[in-house]
């Protein structure tokens, strides 16, 4: 496991609610971060034929592969995979799949996606939600941007593991007060937003739509 970045294979994380109350202002996103996501996973023309697929087919499984605006560059989300039991059932299983997956600041903004995906457009409320990751990392340096929104304590981190050792240390080389500006762009967003130096408009998950900023 490469311990800067917190390598993990073959995770998979089950949900209860598509529901997320979040504000990725607090993640050191602006609003452009949301517009950008959109518009590089989703084509409207594709979603609307895949809501068309999900309402006259009879298979129990359907998929819609998310597009890839990048193509010398691998799309960490793939797709989604919307199941049933019987060909009479509603559609009511998600399975999210990824290539890989950020999970310090980015898989919060993707499950937003998901999550207005399915209400602006597919109109389901799935009871089993899956996430397939082959790969997930946690960059050991930028979490400490964000750390307190995770519930934990600095102290009870257990000091002894490598990723915790690296953290702890960046934490004391980039994220006191009075510690050197970072040069990496990412570093620094998130140096700034966790001393305070970093002031962003509030966006909340429940003002995010897909709607208003999907390209037709």
């Amino acid at each position: 496991m490469d311990v800067d970045k917190g390598y993990m294979k073959d995770v998979i994380i089950n949900c209860k609610s598509t529901n997320i109350a979040l504000d990725i202002s607090t993640l050191g996103y602006k609003k452009s971060k949301w517009v950008n996501l959109v518009n590089n996973y989703l084509y409207e023309p594709d979603i609307i034929e895949f809501k068309g697929k999900l309402d006259s087919t009879s298979t129990l499984t359907a998929t819609l592969h998310f597009r890839n605006k990048k193509p010398n560059k691998d799309a960490c989300l793939v797709g989604i995979v919307i199941g049933r039991s019987t060909r009479k059932d509603p559609w009511d299983t998600l399975s999210v799949m990824y290539r890989v997956c950020e999970t310090e600041r980015k898989l919060a903004v993707d499950l937003i996606l998901i999550s207005k995906l399915l209400f602006e457009y597919l109109d389901i409320n799935p009871k089993s939600i899956t996430l397939y990751m082959p790969y997930c990392y946690c960059e050991a340096g930028f979490i400490n941007g964000v750390f307190d929104l995770f519930g934990i304590k600095r102290e009870e981190v257990n000091p002894a593991t490598p990723f915790s050792k690296t953290m702890l240390s960046s934490y004391d080389r980039w994220y006191k007060e009075g510690c050197k500006s970072s040069q990496y762009r990412t570093r620094k967003i998130l140096q700034e937003l966790s001393i305070g130096n970093l002031q962003i408009e509030p966006i909340p998950a429940d003002i995010l739509s897909i709607k208003e900023v999907i390209k037709r």
